[in-house]
């Protein structure tokens, strides 16, 4: 990886908006992917957009559709929730801040959000999910009278704030994974930053990388983007708007297969991170307990395989995948919006990129 960051923006770095110009798989492979997924579409087991790329060679389809009930095509420009694959993103944002000295690792947090008033929480607790609070989920249903109305992460946080539940471990102990610990992160970021923080991701991490269908969704009305898939339920119904859905940072960005390719490659290239940051970023920081579940900094890291990193999300009827081998150069996306269809086997997936997997 070259390192150019701070960002240098040319015609080169960004990824075009209305093409796509790669190389594609071999026919051999790019076959067999699309054999794979192919007949799980026509058995109704999936409905999304993939993308696998190996050695900046691509191999992406769409199949299904953005709305099951209007019977609109999906394409590999639609965008969809991204669900808790927000994080490594979030973490991006985070870590960014890190670089330019406005914010630290070991800072506690409430330098940063003084109201707060769990103490003893740094930033590194809240990247790798050791902080020992509880999740916001489970207590804003009983603090907020109208599901109809988006709940804000300012509101969300109040929320915390006026609760106070009790956290579960003392901070730093051990592992446990919680959404509130990247919600969090979001506000940091805003603080920090004097942005906003759809405004900061716009601005410092989709522009750079050329991510033309991203947004993060705040405004509770992500219907009216253009060429968004919906979530469906399992009977195949379009999941309503949901009031949780406007909180960002642990998850609610929404963002094309291409988009998180271009995400793929201004990392690699060092556009929107530096090496060493990176290289903390995809390290396990658990302890040895945790050898065969390690968080890095927005990211899991597949046992025994340090050079691979992922994360999966689910929200609301969107599943979201994302695989990167750092080694091989190969990356993995993929996007559904049914719950239909079995979790994606990580090894089985990596192995429709081997050349002589006979699968």
């Amino acid at each position: 990886m070259a390192s150019v960051y701070p960002p240098v923006l040319s015609p080169e770095t960004l990824m075009p908006k209305d093409s796509f110009a790669a190389d594609p798989l071999p026919e051999t492979l790019s076959a067999r992917i699309d054999r794979f997924f192919s007949k799980r579409a026509a058995w109704h087991q999936f409905n999304g957009v993939v993308l696998f790329a190996k050695d900046g060679r691509v191999f992406s389809k769409a199949y299904g559709f953005k709305n099951l009930r209007t019977r609109d095509s999906l394409n590999i420009h639609t965008s969809f929730q991204l669900a808790s694959v927000s994080k490594p993103l979030t973490a991006t944002a985070v870590l960014q801040l890190i670089e330019k000295g406005k914010l630290h690792l070991d800072d506690l947090i409430d330098r940063y959000l003084p109201d707060f008033p769990y103490p003893g929480i740094t930033i590194e607790m809240l990247l790798t999910h050791q902080s020992g609070l509880p999740n916001y989920l489970y207590i804003t249903d009983d603090n907020w009278d109208d599901e109809e109305i988006p709940l804000s992460n300012q509101e969300a946080y109040e929320i915390f704030l006026c609760e106070q539940p009790l956290r579960y471990y003392r901070p730093g102990r051990r592992y446990n994974y919680c959404n509130t610990n990247y919600f969090l992160l979001a506000n940091i970021v805003e603080r920090v930053s004097g942005q906003s923080f759809p405004e900061y991701m716009e601005e410092n991490i989709f522009k750079p990388a050329g991510m033309h269908d991203a947004f993060v969704f705040s405004d509770g009305c992500y219907r009216e983007h253009e060429n968004v898939a919906l979530g469906h339920k399992s009977n195949r119904r379009p999941y309503p708007e949901y009031y949780l859905s406007s909180v960002y940072g642990d998850k609610s960005i929404y963002a094309s297969v291409l988009d998180l390719y271009a995400f793929d490659r201004a990392l690699r290239e060092g556009i929107i991170l530096s090496d060493s940051m990176q290289k903390q970023a995809y390290t396990g920081h658990l302890s040895r307990w945790y050898a065969n579940r390690q968080y890095g900094y927005g990211w899991r890291i597949k046992a025994g395989q340090k050079d691979i990193v992922y994360h999966n999300g689910w929200w609301q009827g969107y599943r979201s995948t994302f695989i990167r081998d750092l080694g091989n150069d190969i990356s993995i996306i993929i996007l559904r919006n049914t719950l239909h269809g079995a979790a994606l086997n990580q090894d089985f997936l990596l192995g429709l990129l081997k050349e002589d997997n006979p699968v």
